[in-house]
């Protein structure tokens, strides 16, 4: 996460209050001003990407605090913050993923295989059907084999899609619904009662889902998707240069 830009931080006697150089409407009834502290954290992270462990390391290295303590009050302070609208994560995505990103990969690359396999696939019953109609010449029984290698070898790439996306589902969300429920165990009851049970459980699953949904199948589906727009553009070019330009006109 990282601080948006055109926010300032100002001090005015004692005190500090973020000011904002714009006009965006930004939420500032959570938080006006910042206490020393706050403010001296605002500086340390201030244009660079951060996390909690950042802030956390930062107190316990310039205020005699526990480790507790520290990651407490900084989660509270990136609460605050994400609250009132001044700071943003990019990097969020990116830390979730981390433990299935090869799998994410090797699930992409399978995709990427099971697109290809169904060109060849294409081809190869292209060639089949010359064969038999004694527009081309060759043997319509390795012809055949081919054809039915082909279409094993697409099953199997579907089958193991499949695996690694079910595998990727179940293990993304358990680690998210861990670390969930972890921060719900560590923080303070008091906290905890400002919201309902039902918003907390609503987290736990409904958001869960959804960004295990969006690691796990739309980004691979999408990756997936445009290299197969590409090879298709490119297939139907060698099979016949003004084909491809015909559907795109169709379209």
């Amino acid at each position: 996460m990282k601080i948006k830009d055109g926010f300032t931080l100002h001090q005015i006697g004692d005190e500090y209050i973020i000011m904002y150089n714009g006009t965006q409407n930004v939420d500032f009834n959570n938080i006006i001003s910042l206490n020393s502290t706050a403010a001296h954290l605002w500086k340390h992270v201030e244009g660079m990407d951060f996390n909690a462990d950042t802030l956390t390391d930062f107190l316990m290295e310039n205020y005699e605090v526990d480790s507790e303590t520290a990651k407490r009050d900084a989660e509270q302070l990136i609460k605050n913050w994400l609250e009132a609208g001044i700071i943003k994560q990019i990097k969020y995505i990116w830390e979730v993923s981390r433990g299935q990103r090869g799998r994410i990969l090797l699930s992409c690359l399978t995709g990427i295989i099971g697109v290809a396999v169904s060109l060849v696939f294409i081809y190869a019953s292209k060639v089949v059907i010359d064969i038999a109609t004694g527009t081309a010449i060759g043997s319509l029984t390795n012809a055949a084999i081919l054809t039915i290698a082909l279409l094993i070898a697409q099953l199997l790439c579907g089958a193991v899609d499949t695996w690694l996306s079910t595998r990727m589902q179940v293990e993304t969300g358990n680690a998210l619904r861990h670390r969930l429920f972890s921060r719900l165990l560590q923080s303070r009851w008091n906290e905890l009662e400002r919201f309902h049970t039902g918003d907390i459980v609503n987290r736990v699953e409904q958001d869960t889902a959804s960004i295990v949904e969006l690691l796990t199948s739309t980004i691979p589906a999408f990756i997936v998707t445009i290299v197969q727009l590409i090879a298709a553009f490119v297939f139907f070019c060698f099979l016949d240069p003004s084909l491809p330009w015909v559907v795109v006109g169709i379209l």
